[in-house]
């Protein structure tokens, strides 16, 4: 990674501090977490969540869109708690302008505030950095190291992705299976 902000973002998400509507005071307390997610109607006629994994996934290969989303852990200034902000490009590209910027640097040495519009998919965001910078207190520190993004949610494997029952996947089409075939194919024990 080239910076702390940069754009080669280690997969890892986690879980996840609701933004409410109005200011949001939080202070960053690691590097951001990227992952590519699939949101898609099952035939239950529920939403399901799928982490891309990338190469070999069905959801791509059937063209369908993922969004990107990162993962921070933050220290909640409403309640002092530690969690994972969970955040799209519009805040992300936001703290990376204050982060490039020399006048406030890695984000994790001050508060940032942000302010939430709307609903849903028609929510906005607007992120302001505090002037004041601080460090944090080593009880704070203390909750971050316990917040593990890793563990919360993985890309979802590939055949589990195939049992999700979404309508996006022809149900006809046999999902791929392992191949049982080796370099030695038994030629030598025919007589």
């Amino acid at each position: 990674m080239s910076d702390i902000w940069g754009s080669d973002i280690k997969v890892e998400v986690g879980k996840h501090l609701k933004l409410k509507n109005g200011k949001n005071k939080i202070r960053i307390g690691s590097r951001p977490h990227a992952a590519n997610i699939h949101w898609e109607d099952s035939f239950a006629g529920k939403k399901k969540k799928a982490i891309c994994p990338g190469s070999g996934c069905p959801l791509c290969n059937a063209n369908r869109k993922y969004d990107p989303r990162y993962y921070v852990k933050v220290i909640n200034r409403d309640d002092g708690q530690a969690t994972i902000l969970e955040c799209g490009p519009m805040i992300l590209t936001q703290i990376k302008k204050y982060a490039s910027d020399s006048d406030y640097g890695n984000p994790m040495n001050y508060d940032i505030s942000i302010n939430k519009t709307g609903e849903g998919r028609n929510s906005k965001y607007s992120v302001m950095a505090s002037p004041c910078k601080s460090s944090i207190t080593a009880e704070e520190k203390t909750l971050l190291e316990a917040v593990d993004i890793s563990s919360c949610v993985e890309p979802t494997p590939i055949d589990e992705i195939w049992d999700m029952g979404l309508v996006a996947l022809p149900v006809d089409v046999p999902k791929p299976q392992e191949s049982n075939v080796t370099d030695d194919d038994d030629w030598d024990s025919v007589e």
